[in-house]
């Protein structure tokens, strides 16, 4: 994980670089920005979307092959850590939930808590062979399913997952990155 996350940020500062004489760039969680303000509506979805983190992280725990402690899951997770801490309130230890995110200061803070979070994308990590099978494998997209597919085709080609393991995903119905 520390050298995926080394060539992303290596690749961040280049863009980074490129863009100085535009403005100054400053990266946020997108997500984070926009449930700061949310309508009811948005709270209603906040409240499935515990619910949906409680549900999954319980399936997991039903399924692992090996004490909850030891069992292992890979979850896409915002700075609010909703996956992270629904696995760990049902006893997946902290340094056992992988997290990638594409923000440096989201993955930090991940990090501060325990979590075996690093700043960088899936698709990289999913490229390399895979270190261990996944008791949980939760991929809680913010976006469409169409550029996303390769990522679950490879969780079972590339051996991230298997029989008794606990994948689950969710998607935007609109179009966006």
């Amino acid at each position: 994980r520390e050298r995926l996350e080394a060539a992303y940020l290596a690749e961040l500062r280049a863009f980074d670089e490129l863009n100085t004489a535009n403005c100054a760039l400053q990266r946020e969680d997108k997500f984070e920005r926009r449930t700061s303000c949310m309508m009811p509506r948005g709270r209603r979805g906040q409240k499935s979307k515990a619910l949906t983190n409680w549900a999954v992280a319980r399936a997991a725990a039903d399924e692992a092959d090996e004490a909850v402690g030891e069992a292992s899951a890979l979850v896409l997770d915002g700075i609010e850590a909703g996956t992270s801490r629904a696995l760990m309130a049902v006893g997946f230890r902290p340094s056992k939930i992988l997290v990638p995110n594409i923000v440096p200061k989201v993955a930090e803070a991940l990090r501060d808590m325990g979590i075996a979070a690093w700043a960088g994308r899936l698709e990289a990590y999913l490229d390399q062979p895979a270190p261990r099978r996944f008791c949980l494998v939760y991929l809680d997209h913010t976006g469409a399913f169409p550029r996303r597919a390769g990522q679950l085709r490879e969780l079972f080609q590339g051996g991230f997952v298997g029989p008794g393991s606990v994948v689950a995903c969710t998607f935007s119905t609109r179009h966006a990155p």
